[in-house]
């Protein structure tokens, strides 16, 4: 049954990818922010919305009474980290990156309570470890 869920959330992801994917292509405009264009419908005397960005790619923003309001946009957004993102940044990684650790390795003094449980880590040398 996991491996069931697992193959389709990997299929919804290769979806998603694929439609993200040929609206990119169909899409010409390379802006991250998106203004909204109006035409009037005559018949209705109301200002619509046409020409919208792919829902793909883009996430509306705001709302707009009418044509000259300007609040209504649309912001490009990404399914992952832009790290990971190759179009964004195309270097693996720019950012210094460390591993951290947190306690002390030699002449960590051992508590009674881990003590008497066996609750105390030892590293290659033999002595108690806090890590």
């Amino acid at each position: 049954m996991l491996a069931e869920q697992e193959a389709t959330a990997s299929k919804a992801r290769r979806d998603a990818d694929e439609a993200r994917k040929k609206a990119e292509a169909s899409f010409t405009s390379g802006a991250n922010v998106y203004m909204p264009q109006y035409e009037r419908d005559d018949f209705m005397q109301v200002d619509r919305e046409c020409h919208k960005p792919p829902i793909e790619m883009f996430l509306g923003l705001g709302w707009d009474e009418d044509k000259d309001t300007g609040r209504r946009h649309y912001r490009r957004f990404y399914p992952d980290e832009l790290e990971n993102v190759r179009e964004i940044i195309p270097n693996p990684s720019p950012f210094n990156t460390y591993d951290l650790k947190r306690g002390q390795s030699r002449g960590a003094k051992v508590s009674m309570w881990k003590s008497l449980f066996g609750g105390v880590k030892h590293d290659a040398s033999g002595e108690a470890s806090t890590e």
